[in-house]
């Protein structure tokens, strides 16, 4: 029996689903395959599984909040994609991510996964019995966040009773999973504080902020030019695009704002074409297609680029409008736009115009536009879900929240 503690951020995208476990993170396809059977076995031990364990996750779920709690077994992630046609995904268009089961099955799953290779690594074998007890802060779409939704959402993960067990071949692991506290904020509102902090707690000081200096003849950029000024978070996702306003840490709630907009639902649009157009390729899932817009050395680049490209400066108009009608909504009193967000580098780099055309709406209003890099982009939220989770804020609501359950 082994038991960890971990400090989680945790973010569920559309596509990708990121989450920190003590400082260190994992990166997955935001997918799983639901199973009727364990699949074959092959001759490795359990001891060989260990290395590439999170990118061929099979686990069985029992949990209060997974089918009225009855178990279910499913492949998560990398080997869902790769293995599965037409995985389960975020539904981009009717989802409502406080409700749905797949943050709760791949949270649970990776958070299993790394628990068995950490109480590996801990005793230098195979630990067949495991408890993990977990803090961690998730986000919800801007426009589903509410105070009642952020509860519920939470809740789901920490009164719920929840048990992973983790398939090495025919050697199951058991592992109870415990949130203790777990807090929901707005998307976009972590990003600001990844923008001051790295996951390691120091002001973030890096090349991420050498081209906004220069645009903008700045100097000595760094997290703590952004501590007292007022922002939007421009963040585009794969299915939303989220726009809060925030006046350096504080959260205005009046101001929140996101649509369902972004390169998913282009993607939605384009995919049945791209079909049409490659008729091998009939069984492949929205998330390949996806990877083969990312991917300049596919084969199927081209092709997926020409299809998406109408229906993608579609949502980029819609970006624009909906920023716009932001800007107009806080009468331009603002410091910075920050554009980041896993569309964000699609956009960029697909509709050339893109950039200019919102550098140029910020600016003519005398505000400055800082647009992420794309090595930093996409991480961001769940690193600023970590930093909140390792503050002394959500410390002291952790606190409040034990007492008020005590008395």
């Amino acid at each position: 029996m082994v038991e960890l503690n971990y400090k989680a951020g945790n973010d569920n995208g559309n596509s990708e689903h990121d989450i920190i476990l003590n400082g260190h993170l994992i990166k997955q396809p935001n997918v799983y395959k639901e199973l009727n059977q364990l699949p074959y076995v092959d001759n490795k031990t359990p001891e060989e599984l260990i290395p590439n364990l999170l990118e061929n996750l099979i686990v069985t779920v029992q949990s209060s909040e997974v089918y009225g709690g009855k178990s279910g077994t499913f492949v998560i992630g990398e080997k869902a994609m790769k293995e599965h046609a037409n995985p389960t995904s975020m539904r981009v268009r009717r989802g409502k991510k406080y409700r749905e089961l797949l943050p709760i099955i791949n949270t649970l799953g990776v958070i299993g996964g790394q628990a068995v290779i950490d109480a590996y690594q801990q005793k230098n074998q195979i630990v067949e019995d495991i408890t993990v007890k977990v803090d961690m802060t998730t986000a919800l779409p801007a426009m589903q966040w509410n105070p009642e939704n952020a509860e519920s959402f939470a809740k789901r993960f920490m009164d719920g009773s929840h048990r992973v067990t983790v398939h090495l071949n025919n050697t199951p692991v058991h592992v109870k999973v415990i949130f203790e506290y777990v807090y929901v904020q707005a998307e976009g509102v972590p990003y600001v504080f990844a923008l001051q902090k790295g996951i390691n707690g120091e002001v973030r000081k890096s090349d991420m902020f050498s081209e906004f200096a220069k645009t903008y003849n700045l100097h000595d950029v760094d997290g703590k030019w952004f501590l007292k000024k007022r922002v939007i978070p421009l963040d585009i996702g794969d299915g939303t695009t989220e726009a809060p306003v925030l006046d350096g840490f504080k959260f205005l709630s009046s101001l929140v704002d996101g649509e369902k907009i972004g390169p998913g639902h282009a993607i939605e649009e384009a995919f049945g074409k791209f079909k049409q157009d490659n008729p091998g390729l009939d069984k492949i899932s929205r998330q390949d297609y996806s990877r083969y817009l990312k991917d300049p050395s596919s084969r199927y680049h081209d092709s997926a680029v020409t299809c998406m490209l109408p229906f993608l400066r579609s949502e980029c108009e819609n970006v624009l409008d909906f920023l716009e009608r932001q800007l107009d909504a806080v009468k331009n009193e603002l410091d910075v736009v920050c554009v980041y967000g896993g569309g964000s580098i699609l956009m960029r780099k697909i509709v050339e115009t893109f950039y200019e055309d919102i550098k140029d709406m910020v600016e003519d209003r005398g505000i400055k536009l800082f647009y992420t890099p794309t090595e930093y982009a996409v991480t961001l939220n769940a690193e600023g879900l970590y930093v909140f989770t390792t503050s002394k804020i959500f410390k002291d609501l952790k606190e409040h929240h034990d007492h008020a359950v005590k008395s």
